[in-house]
């Protein structure tokens, strides 16, 4: 099945350019070659692929004084946008230290400290900490105590995210795209940093965790994915045989296929692992195309449940609707025991926003163009399927 026949040529030189910039640090060189129609055109590029603190990190001198004032002014937004996460980031380690909580950042924040060179070249959403399986009660109930609020069910790998100030922390159990048995056999590739209980993964399994995850997303965060395997890599010293080990062990996809669908970015990536299968030239197009179309379709967590393969069966069901049981809509809405009105109604109001969510989802599955992504999507996620260990 060939979705696209166009070649997206302007996301591959992209993709080049950032692998230059990353892994062969001759950033000006390789813009003093670019045509001055290439080099507009990736400036465009980096604007619909929020990559204007990339290019103001790598080529600030020889920007076009236009591009430079508006390039800078993005990174400066990133940085000050950061600095709220950082600052509670900052606090819970050292509440989860003094206490003997045992931990793992990872993801946004974490990257952005360990693996980037800048703190304005990584967007954040929320923070994501993984708790030792024997810790995590312990967990939560300090963070409540310090003033984190939230609901007080539990995802497939992570607890509902709880707030103070303006900032989410997500408080795994699980690592995202892995649905382990045995959680607690992650803290065998983790290791101590030095500062009391906070521990690390280890590059390899860190690695093989950006890509369950955004395999888990269905991509939509692909271009994010992609800078942060370049930089992990250009940053760590990955062993790859135990790469390939741990994917084979946890069940979780290799990331040597993904290298081989966008060879642009890693072709000067040290110590890559030889690829032996093969790359249909549909699915690369495929995958450049949903990286274009995810800037246009925004990925909804509405859009996603409505469209995955299990939708309305039981287990789908379940996890759709434990929204709405009492214990969760007592805490939801801060309701006292006692009052069935208060709750009925609340239940009302959550399901009914469900059912619209749900319909305006089924609605936009009509468009032209998004028939054309959703297939994409499956496309590109059942070839991805077939390297599963």
């Amino acid at each position: 099945m060939q979705i696209n026949e166009k070649h997206p040529d302007e996301l591959s030189r992209l993709l080049e350019t950032a692998g230059e910039f990353i892994f062969r640090s001759r950033a000006e060189e390789y813009w003093a070659g670019c045509a001055a129609e290439v080099r507009e055109e990736l400036c465009r590029s980096a604007v619909q692929y929020r990559l204007e603190p990339f290019l103001y990190y790598y080529l600030w001198k020889v920007l076009p004084p236009e591009r430079k004032t508006e390039f800078q002014k993005a990174g400066r937004a990133v940085s000050q946008n950061s600095l709220p996460l950082f600052h509670q980031f900052d606090s819970i380690r050292k509440l989860l230290n003094e206490n003997s909580i045992r931990f793992v950042p990872f993801k946004g924040a974490e990257l952005a400290r360990e693996v980037y060179p800048d703190l304005s070249l990584r967007l954040m959403g929320d923070l994501d900490i993984l708790i030792h399986p024997g810790d995590i009660d312990r967990a939560i109930a300090l963070l409540r105590a310090d003033g984190w609020t939230g609901d007080e069910f539990r995802y497939d790998h992570h607890f509902a995210p709880l707030e103070r100030k303006g900032v989410n922390v997500e408080i795994h159990f699980d690592l995202p795209g892995f649905h382990s048995e045995e959680p607690a056999q992650f803290w065998k590739e983790c290791r101590k940093t030095g500062n009391a209980e906070e521990h690390r993964l280890s590059p390899e399994l860190n690695l093989l965790l950006q890509v369950a995850h955004a395999a888990g997303h269905e991509w939509h965060n692909g271009m994010k994915l992609l800078l942060d395997l370049a930089f992990l890599i250009r940053r760590e010293t990955i062993d790859w045989n135990r790469v390939e080990l741990l994917a084979k062990r946890f069940g979780v996809l290799s990331p040597a296929p993904l290298f081989a669908v966008v060879p642009e970015l890693f072709r000067h990536a040290p110590g890559l692992p030889e690829f032996r299968g093969e790359i249909p030239e549909a699915i690369r197009n495929d995958f450049l195309a949903l990286l274009g179309e995810n800037c246009v379709f925004p990925q909804s967590s509405w859009l996603i449940l409505m469209n995955e393969p299990g939708r309305f069966s039981p287990k789908w069901w379940r996890t759709r609707l434990k929204g709405l049981r009492p214990q969760v809509l007592y805490v939801r809405y801060h309701l006292e025991k006692g009052h069935p009105w208060q709750l009925f109604l609340c239940a009302c109001r959550d399901g009914m926003r469900k059912a619209g969510f749900a319909v305006r989802s089924l609605r936009r599955r009509q468009e032209p163009q998004m028939q054309s992504y959703l297939k994409r999507r499956t496309h590109i996620k059942h070839f991805f399927e077939g390297f599963r260990q």
